[in-house]
């Protein structure tokens, strides 16, 4: 009901389908009208199933959107690190996109490997939630660290409940440390 109302009212804003299971059809569906929509600004897909594919068909949507300022994908746990990829690679190309919520996603090292490339392409992200993802590892969080460092717009990054490292604790300090932009990093619960 909700796609059908955002493709018959073009004034929509915001869409939240915040815990309404949806297909993958639904989310392809979704991810077309992403793709072309000029005034959809934030996106609220908390606990809807968000698989693989629906990630992959969003990540393809990042690509070519110009004017989303936010998504939530929390608590979807079938992402996992074959969906992050796929975001990651649409939120390198992605111009408009300023906060994304991944918390809970079952993100994993190659996931969060992702995530630290795209952020050394992406300059408009200015807020990153990868809480409650705890098997980012130490790869990961070292790819992490080194976008944060590199990143030109990141301002908060959230890391809670993720298992870091102690290791990578240090570098992730560092990485904060040495981004002019960044004024928040949460690491520890």
């Amino acid at each position: 009901a909700l796609l059908k109302k955002l493709r018959s009212d073009t004034a929509e804003s915001e869409l939240s389908c915040q815990k309404e299971p949806l297909t993958s059809a639904d989310l392809q569906a979704l991810a077309d009208i992403l793709a072309e929509n000029l005034l959809l600004v934030k996106i609220d897909l908390r606990e809807c199933g968000v698989d693989v594919a629906g990630a992959q068909a969003l990540g393809a949507a990042l690509k070519l959107n110009k004017t989303l300022k936010e998504l939530d994908l929390r608590w979807n746990a079938d992402i996992g690190d074959e969906g992050c990829k796929a975001l990651a690679e649409g939120l390198a190309e992605n111009r408009s996109l300023e906060r994304i919520d991944l918390g809970g996603c079952r993100i994993a090292t190659a996931g969060a490997q992702a995530l630290g490339t795209a952020l050394k392409a992406n300059g408009t992200l200015k807020d990153l939630y990868l809480g409650y993802n705890d098997a980012l590892g130490a790869e990961g969080c070292e790819a992490l660290a080194e976008g944060i460092l590199r990143n030109v717009g990141l301002v908060e990054v959230n890391l809670k409940w993720c298992d870091v490292p102690e290791v990578c604790e240090k570098a992730l300090a560092a990485a904060a440390e040495g981004n002019p932009t960044l004024q928040l990093l949460q690491v520890r619960s």
